[in-house]
This record gives C-alpha cells, sequence and structure tokens, in this order.
C-alpha cells in the first residue's frame, strides 16, 4: 500500500494545497490578498497561447502558476511537487512568462514544497524584502510596465526553445494563418483548399502511422491527386491532438531552415534567421511531449542545391525531436531518393518512408459525397462509377458549379450529373488557364498523337497504353528543346523501363487530354475538309488506342460541329458503327466483369463475389463517342426538330452490348446488369445511370421535357427490351429529380412503362412490385 502511495499522480487537491503552502512561504509577512490563476494566456506576436497548469501538474507534478494582486499580476509561479529539484531552467521559464504576460508580473516565485526563492523578473536576481514587504509588493506590480522590448524578446526566445506547450501553439497559429491564406472559395480554382471542404484520405491515416517511426516522409502521387490536402488535413487533425504538432511550409525555393525562419517570424513578429531556425530545431529532444511534424507542400526542385538542403533538414530531424513530411509530384520522386548515378539508393532514400495518394477509393468516394453533403450538393446514382469524381480537383469543381445551379436541383437540392462526358476537358481547361503550361502541352500532344499512330508497339504496351499515356523515347525527337525541358522538369515526363524499351510516362494527362481534342479536332477538319475517305474511321481508331479516347473524340467532333460544319453525315456514319458482343477476340480491348442483379430484387443488395463473369465487346466506342457527342451538342434542325436526336439515341439504346468503356477504377469496370431471357446484359436500373447513351437521354428529356411524350409513343413499337429497360432508367432518375416532370415519370412508368416491362418476352418474369422503385434515398 506504501508502494501505491508513493507513486500515485497529484491530484487538484494536492495542487491547492501545495499552491496554498507556496504563496505563505514566499510572502510570510505581507498582510495582502493574493488569489491565484492555474488557467492563463499570453502573446506570442500573432500566436495566443494558453496555458493550464492543472493538466501539466497531473501529468508532471509541476505546474505554471499566475498570482494575482488587485487583478495585477504579481508572480508566476513555477512549482514542482516535493522531491523534484529546483533547477536554474525553471527560473529562466518562469522569468519568460512573467515578462510575457500583461501587464508584467514584477516576480517569479520558484517552489517545490520544501524549498522556495523568488526572484526579480527585470534582471533575474534574488528578491528579498527589505522592511515594509506589503509596500515593497504594491511599489514593484505598479511600475511593472517598464519592461523593455528586448527582454519581452528574449523571454519568448527562451520559451520557444524549451517549452513544447508555447512552441507548439505558435507552429499551429502559423499553419493554420497559412492554409487559411491559401484556402478561398468552393469555385475558387486559384486557391488550392476551398473553406470547409475536405476530403479525408486513407493517406493521411498511412502517413500518421509511418511518422510514428520515421523522421522522414515522402508524400507522392500524381499533379493535383490531393497531396497538399493530405498535409491540410494532417494540420486540422493536429488541433485535436496533444501528440504532435505539424508546421505547414510551401516550398519557395528559398532553403528549407530559411523556409522555417520565415513562417515563425511571421507568427511571433521578430526578426528571425534560418541560423535561428536551426538553433531551434537542434534544441527540441526526442523527450518532449509533443513532436514538431515539419510540412514541406510541393516540392519544386530536382537540383543539386534543393536536395542539399532537404538532406541538411532531414540530418537535424534524425538527431534530434521532429520529422520532415514532404509532398511532391511522382515524377521528381527518384530525382530525391537515387543516387546521382542512379544505380544505389541516395541518404534520402536510404531513410525515407513512402506515401503514395492516387484516386479516390471507394471510401473515400464516400467520404467526398458526404462533404458534397455539407455543401448541400448531391450526386445522382452511377456517379460512383465514374472515374472522372475519383478526381479530387475534378470532384470540388463540379460540385461548386453544382452549387451554383448549373445542372439543375433534384428532389433533395442541387443534384451533381452521373458522368461529365465532353464537360471533362471543360472542367481541366478552367482549372488550367497557365498559357505556358497548355502551349508545351500542346506541343507534347501532337507528338503523342504521331507516336500512337505509328507502329511498333508490343501487344502489352499497346494495352497498357489505352489506360495510361505512354510514349516512346524517340518520339521526343519532336519536341522543342525547351519544351522537352519544363516538361521533364515539372515531372510531366516520367522515364521508365518497358521490358527492354525505354519509354515516358506522361504526367498531368487531364491536360493531355485536353490538348489532343485539340490536335485531334484540327487534323479531323483537315481530313473533312480535303474529302478524304472515312475521317470517321480514322477517328475511331484513334479513339481506340488513347486512354479517354471516347472523351477525346467526342470533343473534337463537338469542336468540328461547332465551326459549321453538318453534323448529319458524321452522327450518321457512327451510328452505322454497331457495336458487337460475345466471347474474346483478338480485336477485343475491352472486358467489363458483370454482377447480375435479378429483377425480383428490389434491393439489389448482391455480394460481388463468385457472381460475376467477364463481359466482352467489340466496337463499341463510336455509339460510346456519339452518346457524348449528343449530350454535349444536341442535334436539331429547322424541318424536324428534335426528332434526329431522339431516333439516334433510341437506336442506340437497343443496344444489345453495353455502351460503356470500362475504367482504371475497380468500380468503372464492373457492371450492375440484370440478363436478359436471351442471355444479354442490360445495366441494373436501380444502379443508376452509368452509361453515356442513358445520359444523353436524361439530359434531352430535362432540356426538352415535351421530347418525352413523343419518345414513350415510339417505345411501344421497337420491341427492345434493353430499350425499355433504359428507359425506365431514365425515368426513375427523373423522378429522383422531383417537380413536374418527375410526377410525368412517375405517371408514365406506371400507366406506360410498367406494362411494357410485365410482358415483354426477353425480360424474365418479374412481381408487379419489382417494377416499382423506391426513389427517395
Amino acid at each position: 500500500m506504501a508502494k501505491s502511495e508513493s507513486v500515485r499522480r497529484p491530484t487538484e487537491a494536492d495542487l491547492e494545497a501545495a499552491v496554498h503552502s507556496a504563496i505563505t512561504s514566499a510572502f510570510p509577512s505581507a498582510n495582502i490578498q493574493i488569489r491565484h490563476q492555474v488557467h492563463f494566456s499570453f502573446q506570442m506576436g500573432r500566436a495566443p497561447v494558453e496555458l493550464d497548469g492543472g493538466q501539466a501538474w497531473m501529468k508532471e507534478g509541476r505546474a505554471d502558476i499566475v498570482l494575482f494582486h488587485e487583478d495585477r499580476p504579481l508572480a508566476v509561479l513555477e512549482l514542482k511537487r516535493q522531491g523534484l529539484p529546483l533547477t536554474e531552467a525553471d527560473r529562466l521559464q518562469g522569468m519568460s512568462y512573467a515578462r510575457l504576460l500583461d501587464p508584467m508580473a514584477p516576480l517569479v516565485v520558484v517552489s517545490n514544497g520544501a524549498n522556495t526563492e523568488l526572484y526579480s523578473t527585470y534582471d533575474g536576481s534574488k528578491w528579498l524584502p527589505d522592511g515594509d514587504e506589503e509596500k515593497q509588493l504594491a511599489g514593484l506590480i505598479n511600475s511593472a510596465f517598464k519592461v523593455a522590448s528586448a527582454d519581452i524578446r528574449k523571454a519568448a526566445e527562451t520559451l520557444l526553445g524549451t517549452d513544447c506547450r508555447v512552441w507548439s501553439e505558435v507552429v499551429k497559429a502559423s499553419s493554420a494563418e497559412k492554409i487559411d491564406e491559401l484556402s478561398g472559395d468552393l469555385a475558387s480554382s486559384e486557391a488550392p483548399f476551398a473553406h470547409d471542404f475536405l476530403i479525408p484520405r486513407n493517406a493521411t491515416r498511412e502517413l500518421l502511422k509511418e511518422l510514428e517511426h520515421s523522421c522522414f516522409v515522402i508524400v507522392e502521387g500524381e499533379p493535383l491527386a490531393g497531396k497538399s490536402s493530405v498535409l491540410r488535413e494532417l494540420v486540422d487533425l493536429a488541433a485535436k491532438s496533444d501528440v504532435f504538432v505539424p508546421l505547414y511550409l510551401e516550398d519557395g525555393g528559398r532553403g528549407y531552415l530559411q523556409c522555417v525562419a520565415d513562417a515563425l517570424r511571421r507568427t511571433v513578429e521578430w526578426p528571425f534567421k534560418a541560423e535561428d531556425a536551426r538553433s531551434w530545431l537542434q534544441s527540441l529532444t526526442r523527450g518532449q511531449e509533443m513532436k514538431l511534424v515539419i510540412l514541406v507542400d510541393d516540392y519544386r526542385s530536382d537540383s543539386e542545391v534543393s536536395q542539399r538542403d532537404l538532406e541538411d533538414l532531414v540530418s537535424i530531424a534524425q538527431d534530434g525531436g521532429f520529422a520532415v513530411v514532404i509532398a511532391m509530384d511522382d515524377g521528381l520522386t527518384e530525382s530525391v531518393i537515387r543516387s546521382r548515378n542512379g544505380r544505389s539508393l541516395s541518404s534520402l532514400g536510404r531513410i525515407s518512408k513512402r506515401v503514395t495518394v492516387g484516386p479516390l477509393l471507394d471510401d473515400e468516394f464516400e467520404s467526398a459525397v458526404s462533404a458534397a453533403r455539407s455543401h448541400s450538393v448531391r450526386l445522382m446514382r452511377g456517379s460512383f462509377r465514374s472515374d472522372d469524381y475519383r478526381r479530387p480537383w475534378i470532384f470540388r469543381s463540379v460540385i461548386s458549379k453544382t452549387k451554383k445551379g448549373s445542372f439543375g436541383a433534384g428532389l433533395h437540392g442541387p443534384e451533381a450529373p452521373a458522368l461529365l462526358g465532353v464537360d471533362f476537358i471543360h472542367y481541366v481547361r478552367e482549372n488550367y488557364e497557365d498559357s505556358t503550361l497548355r502551349h508545351h502541352f500542346h506541343e507534347l500532344a501532337i507528338v503523342t498523337l504521331d507516336d500512337y499512330l505509328r507502329s511498333g508497339r508490343s501487344d502489352s504496351m499497346e494495352t497498357d497504353a489505352t489506360t495510361t499515356f505512354l510514349l516512346r523515347s524517340e518520339a521526343l525527337k519532336g519536341l522543342s528543346v525547351e519544351s522537352r525541358e519544363y516538361l521533364v522538369g515539372c515531372g510531366a515526363l516520367k522515364p521508365r523501363m518497358f521490358g527492354d524499351a525505354h519509354i515516358f510516362r506522361i504526367g498531368f494527362c487531364e491536360i493531355l487530354v485536353s490538348e489532343l481534342a485539340t490536335v485531334i479536332a484540327e487534323r479531323l477538319n483537315n481530313l473533312l475538309k480535303s474529302g478524304a475517305e472515312s475521317p470517321v474511321e480514322w477517328l475511331m481508331s484513334v479513339a481506340e488506342m488513347l486512354p479517354m479516347g471516347e472523351i477525346i473524340a467526342a470533343r473534337a467532333i463537338v469542336t468540328t460541329l461547332q465551326s459549321g460544319v453538318d453534323p448529319i453525315p458524321l452522327c450518321t456514319e457512327l451510328l452505322a458503327q454497331k457495336p458487337i458482343h460475345g466471347v474474346s477476340s483478338p480485336k477485343t480491348r475491352f472486358a467489363i466483369k458483370t454482377v447480375d442483379l435479378p429483377l425480383n430484387d428490389e434491393d439489389n443488395n448482391v455480394e460481388l463475389d463468385d457472381v460475376s463473369s467477364a463481359y466482352y465487346s467489340d466496337n463499341v466506342l463510336p455509339w460510346i463517342t456519339l452518346s457524348h457527342v449528343l449530350a454535349a451538342y444536341p442535334l436539331s434542325t429547322e424541318e424536324a426538330g428534335f426528332f434526329l436526336q431522339l431516333h439516334i439515341l433510341m437506336e442506340m439504346a437497343k443496344s444489345e452490348v453495353t455502351l460503356r468503356r470500362p475504367g482504371t477504377t475497380a468500380a468503372s469496370s464492373e457492371l450492375l446488369s440484370q440478363v436478359m431471357n436471351d442471355g444479354t446484359f442490360v445495366p441494373g436500373w436501380n444502379a443508376g445511370i452509368i452509361e453515356p447513351v442513358t445520359y444523353a437521354i436524361f439530359k434531352t428529356f430535362r432540356m426538352q421535357p415535351s421530347l418525352g411524350d413523343a419518345w414513350m409513343t415510339m417505345l411501344g413499337a421497337m420491341e427492345s427490351a434493353h430499350l425499355l429497360v433504359r428507359t425506365y432508367t431514365v425515368l426513375i432518375e427523373l423522378m429522383r429529380h422531383g417537380g413536374l416532370q418527375g410526377h410525368w415519370a412517375w405517371i408514365t412508368s406506371m400507366e406506360v412503362l410498367a406494362p411494357l416491362l410485365r410482358d415483354h418476352p426477353n425480360i424474365p418474369t418479374m412481381s408487379g412490385s419489382s417494377v416499382v422503385v423506391d426513389v427517395i434515398e
């Protein structure tokens, strides 16, 4: 029992008793009322610092307390539990706190119960009353405002180097100020961050785990993958943490110690040099209660000077009590972790841990949807299976535009579209307005197209090149020296090996997609003007080879049509290229995993394991491309109005092939399908809109509500189960949008479509209730 008593932690009652004992011991003859305050605060430049002596007493058996007489600070009491020795550091820390109070406390009391010492805040000398103690104390209090500014700075510097409770508040204030400076409205593409909008990332949790054991972590990924947001999330988490404190810095090319110095200088508001930053960092020890984490965002250079600066900072971290996290585009990572000879790891590479930030994973996408809902924006069903929304910057841009009402409102308010189609390129051009960047990427688009059209790739490289832009090294000869240096320097051209072949993987692929659409539109226009044979066939062969080829081709066609080219021949030729399905063939480029959703399963809750099969299709891109074109550029003539639009969409909606190109994520490569009696598939209506043709029908109905009745009039004569199911998918989304059109969709689905679905011989037997879908999420 005695042993248990000896190791028990100090309590609040112990603290109160110790404070009263120290006051009595320090001022035995003073007949004045003295009160104490366990919680107190002061300013370190622009950073407010709050101290809780009670918490420190419970954890460490020591506390910093302010003693007051008539609401004026009299002394700072550095109180330690009995048995802990009094040190010079206690005196200096007490003096520093006293000088930073406003007004200054003239005395410092250092006590451990057994010994109590008093010091003058002015010069640190021992203070002993001479004569009337009460009168002397009153004189000290009245003259306390005369402390010199140099002494205040010295006090602040002392606390910044010795008390983690103080420097942690300064660092938090600096990071918060910098994040706020870089934040703007949701619609501000120039601002890296948006106020009140942050998508939690799994990479942040991985980063925290690595920081438990590592002093140097690289956060890498494609440009705009969300690396900066991972650092911002870490700063947000630190506000609730008493374990780590992040100092957020932008890489400004001034040297990292100078960046640290500049960040502290802005906050504490006194001159701070790189050597001061070095001294401060070297004073941090591993045994401190909180760990400093320096976050360097947007590493910009692979120069030797930058590497030496980084090596210097990390070497200090290895010996001290802090860690370094640096965010960089993945095109620059190798230059940091590899030695100059490229054969071995560099000193940084040997100690580094790497965290990769990629497209949004499924659970991250759900978090993004929640973040959108906090802005009163919802997403249409089907968006989960769109690769476009897995890019955080695209997601933010779409949510911003939706919030402004660009896409109309659903039943629950503004609702973002299920897929973006040609609008994807519009968002890219809105976000990448830098003319220099686009100039160099336009050059790159020209050589990329030529390289893709040139034969000689292996089958495996050709397959991989349909999902990732791969450029053979000899193609770089077509770039100007200026563009080559620019693109390599910014990480857009990343050297790789593909077997024995030297290639480059292209980063910033969104800009390349945009510029390829421009280059291909120019060539398509020239082919049309010259009367070349089958420009559309050439265009589709290009689209099949390129990542996002159907979007690039659709944008090229829209640009061509906007220049005044007659749309009917182009659209007619695309419509004539019907897709086919069946087993895999040597020409098959795409396969989609199908998951059967029985029509009598209203909830469509199925396990994906053991119920999936491969679905192959050929020649799907012409109709997919045409669907994107009609969604972006509706066809109408003076003579027939939108009849041509309806006719083309209805022909494509009869397709027994799923008109969807698989994406790069698992969700975009799966088809939640319903199997017809003849063995063909059609996307399940409860999965939402996932096909461009279905989205084009939806947009057409939203644009021209009167066209719905004309569509329904023709529907019965078409005798297509696939057309019926796709139409029903559209009606469900219209119901979810509510309003008069939603009411029309409800009545039409019950009175027109439900009987056609139940009676069609190719549609499996359904109960009457299975046609009625709950549209309320």
